[in-house]
């Protein structure tokens, strides 16, 4: 495979940066890096994956390669719809996401975010997730649904 000419003006610029503001050039320089680590990533993921970005109301911005494996909407006594996603990564771990939809136009969705670290230990990462859902019908529905014994064995 032959360099594209943008790669050698890119090495010309980056030399003329690193003579002139070697701060700047060292912080783009890791900016690319990131970029182009993701976009393997990416690439690499197929299409059984996707990219997601989800923006909790509180709390860090998460984002990831996953799928889908389950979500649920459903409106509330009081009348307020909700909704529950859980995704699974690239890595084994869970992400489940909870939303509470605006009523009015003033209103922001409020939307929550779980991560449920990949562990040896499946049940514990389901009992996590339950956790974040409270354990109301609507989540022992979907971990019906997803196949999990919600059941727990003390010794």
């Amino acid at each position: 495979m032959t360099k594209p000419k943008q790669f050698d003006r890119m090495m010309t610029n980056l030399d003329r940066a690193m003579e002139i503001a070697p701060s700047h050039a060292g912080t783009i320089i890791a900016d690319a890096a990131q970029a182009l680590h993701k976009a393997i990533r990416i690439a690499e993921a197929g299409a059984e994956w996707e990219r997601f970005d989800l923006i909790p109301t509180a709390g860090p911005r998460t984002g990831f390669m996953g799928r889908i494996l389950c979500e649920q909407q459903y409106v509330t006594r009081q009348g307020r719809t909700k909704g529950r996603e859980l995704y699974q990564t690239q890595g084994g771990a869970l992400v489940a996401l909870g939303i509470s939809y605006a009523v009015d136009d003033g209103e922001r969705d409020l939307v929550a975010v779980r991560v449920a670290g990949a562990r040896d230990d499946e049940a514990a990462q389901q009992a996590e997730i339950m956790e974040f859902w409270q354990w109301d019908d609507g989540a022992m529905e979907m971990a019906k649904k997803l196949g999990w014994n919600t059941a727990v064995w003390i010794d």
